[in-house]
């Protein structure tokens, strides 16, 4: 009504009431009230036939109504008596229909009505909204179900370590080249794709780490040389026995970062991308990672170790191999993880506070000189073992490779943190502690102390 009105430059009474929207029945019935004021008051004729331009007339707008939806819209009991009654006085025309449901035609000036909360919220403001009991939004319930985050809401804290440390997260396609996974060698469980738009995206890859190799080898070519990814999405890997069902679909994290071209840096990259992945599963609440020797396809041997989290475990961590860089055209060391995210998630255990400890920690360093075989994790247990309850935390904290220690020997230095619940701790209780962890050490592996 208004674009005609402004197309025609053609401004009237008529187009400016009903360019709002107003019922056209409201014009007949008007003209009938005056045709009737004029007759009883100035004694005027009225004609029977009316000229009625109306070649579109009004439909009527019905509306079904179940009466429980009032009660459940506006949280309290209306009496079924009451909102018909309401929705009578206010014209509106109800008829019962079978099942209880009610046929509800408003006035021809009620436009603004064509949806059953409509006739709810007429009812309600009649029947009053004061007598609505003041509670939160939604519908009200005598029972709640907890609603927990979801997958990736719960992983955003684990986003958060990443991109403290440096990391940034990357959106890269599923499909990669079949032929660079069998070059690989992970194209064990691949699954092809029928009618693939090009060779590089004609199978649904089985780990994340040769994309994330390529979106490093697009920052190199940019000019960046320290570069740090890391992605989550889900790996696709096909059944045994089933290549034609549809592929298992574990979701993973995965990371790589630059380790520079020596031993030495590839090392400190090593250890500091270990601490990213501790921090991570910190963050999410699981228990603490620990690592054992492995050797597993992309990695180096000798500089791999398996991710074991609740004696399961979830994936790998280490020194990516030369072939697998050069393959992806990347110069230098990298190093990188994958783990299963799902399982890490289904471990994850609820964050409690802790009383703060009534009596002082005692803290101690031993060096401790063993064969170059012997792992860290092995002495670290055999220190527990020894220690028994006044034993809080213990750690490593350096690794030593020198003239002070003999050749195919190696020092790992840790700190051990004493504690007892119930009273302090003298020196001469924790010193028959180190004798007895020295003891264990020495019969175990043949360690020997440096001062």
């Amino acid at each position: 009504m208004r674009q005609t009105a402004r197309s025609l430059g053609l401004r009237t009474e008529a187009s400016a009431r009903f360019e709002r929207a107003l019922p056209p029945e409201l014009a007949l019935a008007g003209a009938r009230r005056a045709a009737a004021l004029i007759a009883e008051l100035a004694g005027g004729q009225v004609h029977r036939e009316w000229a009625d331009v109306y070649p579109r007339p009004q439909e009527p707008v019905r509306v079904n109504l179940r009466p429980a939806l009032i009660d459940e819209v506006l949280g309290t009991h209306v009496p079924l008596e009451d909102a018909e009654s309401i929705l009578k006085r206010l014209n509106f025309h109800v008829k019962v229909q079978g099942g209880g449901e009610w046929d509800v035609l408003p006035p021809v000036f009620r436009l603004d009505v064509s949806i059953p909360e409509d006739l709810v919220e007429e009812v309600g403001r009649i029947y009053g909204y004061d007598r609505v009991p003041p509670t939160l939004p939604g519908r009200r319930h005598d029972r709640w179900t907890p609603i927990g985050p979801s997958i990736d809401r719960r992983l955003d804290d684990a986003r958060e370590v990443l991109a403290g440390a440096g990391y940034t997260e990357t959106w890269n396609p599923a499909l990669v080249s079949g032929r660079k996974l069998e070059d690989l060698r992970i194209a064990a469980h691949a699954m092809r794709v029928t009618n693939a738009l090009s060779d590089d995206m004609d199978t649904l890859r089985t780990s994340l780490l040769p994309s994330l190799l390529g979106a490093v080898a697009v920052n190199r070519d940019h000019g960046r040389v320290d570069v740090r990814l890391y992605e989550i999405a889900s790996a696709y890997l096909a059944r045994v026995g089933g290549k034609s069902t549809q592929p298992e679909e574990p979701l993973r994290l995965a990371a790589v970062a630059s380790a520079g071209t020596s031993a030495d840096q590839g090392r400190k990259a090593f250890y500091g991308l270990k601490s990213v992945l501790d921090a991570c599963t910190a963050a999410l609440s699981a228990p603490a990672s620990t690592y054992q020797r492995a050797a597993a396809q992309l990695y180096h041997p000798g500089r791999c170790a398996a991710v074991v989290i609740d004696g399961r475990q979830l994936g790998y961590l280490g020194e990516l191999h030369p072939s697998v860089t050069t393959s992806a055209k990347v110069e230098g060391r990298m190093v990188a993880f994958e783990i299963d995210v799902e399982p890490l998630l289904a471990i994850a255990r609820i964050s409690r506070a802790q009383p703060l400890p009534r009596f002082p920690a005692v803290e101690r360093d031993v060096a401790v000189v063993v064969e170059e075989t012997v792992a860290a994790g092995a002495i670290l247990a055999a220190i527990k073992e020894s220690a028994g309850d006044l034993l809080e935390h213990v750690g490593a904290f350096d690794e030593y490779h020198g003239t002070q220690v003999p050749d195919g020997h190696k020092s790992i230095a840790f700190t051990l943190t004493f504690r007892s619940p119930e009273r302090t701790l003298t020196d001469a209780e924790v010193d028959r502690v180190m004798s007895e962890i020295k003891l264990g050490l020495e019969k175990r592996h043949r360690a020997r102390f440096r001062e």
